[in-house]
């Protein structure tokens, strides 16, 4: 019995390995189990494909918020409306050596607090808006609405920047020194009014990023209301007279295979308008240290009278950890003394020349340093060091004086030179130091000009 029982187990086993052992049968339950799995991964591959589509529809309507080095940014789905919000914030210090007992020039300064909204609405039309509450009394900086739609040709109107001064135009942000020149005393700051402007043949982006134009050539022409130097307009116009404004300025080599003349660009801007009335006047003229050597006479009743035209050939020069900046300016005025009727017909000029230099490598640019690596001791890093160096020259015309202004208590030329440090911790954070000298020519008896100014300046700055 258990004999027969053994050899019919056997015969059954042996057939199962006969069956198993048959390649067509194996074959078979292989392409079996393949088709099987084949049917699995399809299904799974639509489902993710549905998954994709239902994701694709859900991000056009849905917004964006992004927070970074840049500020804090809401945009559309479509990316037609965007909103930013940006920030900026100076400290300063002012210490003047030697200052023969001036009283009450030695500060900390809150020297510009401003939050920066700006942002896109319907795709081609950008805004920006900039109070300030780093003076004395709040004020709008900036307040206007771009027309974008090409490049080649936008327009911006509201109240802005002027495109006249290269250094001016130049954020305070970029400014090689913690001030700027004495060539910007002779240039209008922010008007109200409206400007054409375009860049033509852009250049590539990593070209561009370092330059203050995207084209080779930018062009600006404008009509404001008209300010005198170194004023900000008040938002309105003081007399009935408008200024036109126009600048060309061209990066030959942009867009040639030479490298090192791409970061070359050359320009020329001028103003032209009637102006009338005090407010027409530069309230005063100020050294790099921020302290006035040139004012008109109080009480007699001076005003600007007639033609304000300036003109100012600019360029500058960027290669690698390279910097280089020139500008000159001429500002032709008539004045009027109310009280005994004499007229003037003044031309006052001042230029400036900057270089400066990385030395941790980085590339320079008119818009400033990203250093390669941020602040970081523990892991080696420590920024980027920029080394700067400016002379400037301010002259006022002999026939200012003595009717319109006293040459015993206002300087009649000032020299100025200076060297600096800055130090870049990242993107968004800066220490500078500066010492600058100025020199005057006249003046003896004015609190100012009747020494040599030794200014060592400081500042702290957070933007983004």
């Amino acid at each position: 019995m258990k004999t027969t029982t053994g050899i019919v187990a056997v015969l059954a086993l042996a057939t199962l390995l006969g069956k198993a052992a048959d390649p067509a049968e194996r074959l078979s339950d292989l392409e079996k189990r393949y088709e099987a799995l084949e049917q699995k991964y399809k299904t799974l591959e639509r489902k993710w494909e549905l998954q994709q589509e239902a994701a694709a529809e859900k991000s056009k309507t849905s917004a964006s918020l992004s927070a970074g080095a840049s500020g804090f940014s809401f945009r559309s789905a479509d990316t037609n409306f965007v909103f930013k919000l940006r920030g900026l914030l100076q400290v300063d210090s002012r210490t003047y050596l030697d200052d023969g007992g001036i009283g009450n020039n030695d500060t900390f300064a809150l020297r510009r607090a401003r939050p920066i909204i700006e942002g896109t609405v319907f795709k081609y039309f950008d805004f920006l808006f900039t109070p300030e509450f780093g003076s004395s009394t709040p004020a709008i900086r900036d307040a206007y609405l771009n027309f974008r739609y090409i490049p080649e040709l936008q327009l911006r109107a509201g109240k802005m920047k002027t495109p006249l001064g290269l250094e001016l135009w130049q954020s305070s942000t970029a400014n090689s020194f913690v001030e700027r020149s004495l060539v910007s005393d002779l240039l209008p700051g922010r008007d109200v009014g409206f400007m054409f402007h375009g860049d033509i043949w852009q250049g590539a982006e990593a070209d561009t990023r370092k330059l203050a134009f995207t084209g080779v050539l930018n062009y600006s022409l404008g009509a404001y209301n008209g300010v005198g130097d170194g004023r900000n307009s008040s938002n309105v116009d003081f007399d009935d007279e408008k200024s036109g404004v126009a600048r060309l300025f061209v990066h030959p080599f942009l867009k040639s295979e030479i490298e090192p003349l791409k970061g070359l660009g050359l320009g020329v801007a001028g103003s032209y308008g009637n102006v009338e009335g005090s407010e027409g006047l530069p309230a005063s003229y100020q050294t790099e240290g921020l302290q006035t050597f040139f004012s008109y006479r109080s009480g007699a009743n001076f005003i600007a009278d007639g033609n304000l035209w300036r003109i100012s050939p600019q360029g500058y020069y960027y290669w690698g950890p390279f910097g280089f900046m020139g500008e000159y300016v001429i500002s032709s005025q008539n004045l009027r003394s109310v009280t005994n009727n004499v007229f003037a017909n003044i031309h006052n000029q001042a230029w400036s020349v900057s270089a400066s230099y990385v030395l941790t490598g980085e590339d320079n640019g008119f818009r400033g340093v990203t250093p390669r690596h941020n602040f970081d001791p523990r892991e080696g890093h420590w920024g980027a060091l920029q080394l700067v160096a400016r002379y400037s020259e301010l002259e006022l015309d002999d026939e200012i004086f003595p009717t319109f202004a006293n040459p015993a208590t206002s300087a009649e030329f000032a020299t100025a030179w200076g060297v600096g440090l800055n130090w870049y911790l990242n993107r968004n954070i800066r220490a500078s130091a500066d010492f600058i000298r100025t020199d005057f020519e006249g003046g003896e008896e004015g609190a100012v000009p009747r020494q040599d100014e030794n200014a060592f300046l400081t500042r702290l700055q957070l933007a983004f």
